[in-house]
């Protein structure tokens, strides 16, 4: 008990409420630092294992990011129907219509809209299809008329061929017929229903 004692062979004092006291370390065996390096390998499993659960929840956030995306683009190729067309100039106005955050509707309709006049101008098309796209262009006369109803309008280039352009369309039950006619016409510019 030598090394209690005497305060020369311990570790120093350090003060607790005002008052010196010892503050002695306790011996985990024998040798240099045995015991505290039973401590500090403890320690590092620790942090191994609290790096391993941040890593482990960074993969199963990514792993749901994943699924969900997946599940996204298989329930819009089921609700939406889309064509690839190759690059026609009938097209060129609804490939221009600008997105409108605020009132995605009227970007819809707009869209709708400058995609029917375009095939309705189209010369390729057969008579049957280009004389219902006519009387279909003239009796929508203002976006306003189409809100509600084309609930899903989208033109623009392919990601990877830029020669093909992408055409996703969807309606109310009250114009799917127009849309059958939207999709025979771009049928017959050599587009491929997908």
């Amino acid at each position: 008990m030598a090394w209690v004692a005497e305060p020369s062979r311990c570790n120093r004092g350090r003060k607790r409420g005002g008052q010196n006291a010892l503050f002695v370390q306790p011996f985990y065996g024998k040798g240099k630092g045995k015991g505290r390096m039973v401590q500090t390998a403890k320690s590092f499993r620790r942090a191994d294992d609290e790096l391993s659960l941040i890593r482990n929840g960074v993969v199963a956030s990514l792993n749901l990011g994943l699924d969900t995306a997946r599940l996204h683009r298989n329930l819009h190729g089921i609700l939406v129907p889309t064509a690839l067309v190759p690059v026609q100039k009938c097209l060129k106005e609804a490939l221009e219509v600008a997105p409108n955050l605020q009132n995605p509707m009227e970007e819809m309709a707009a869209r709708w809209r400058a995609l029917g006049k375009g095939l309705s101008a189209e010369a390729k098309l057969s008579k049957e299809v280009k004389e219902q796209l006519v009387l279909h262009t003239q009796q929508v006369t203002k976006n306003t008329d189409l809100y509600g109803i084309v609930t899903y309008c989208s033109v623009y280039p392919c990601f990877e061929n830029k020669e093909m352009i992408k055409v996703e369309l969807n309606v109310q039950p009250e114009l799917r017929t127009v849309l059958v006619l939207y999709f025979k016409a771009l049928l017959e510019l050599g587009g491929t229903v997908i």
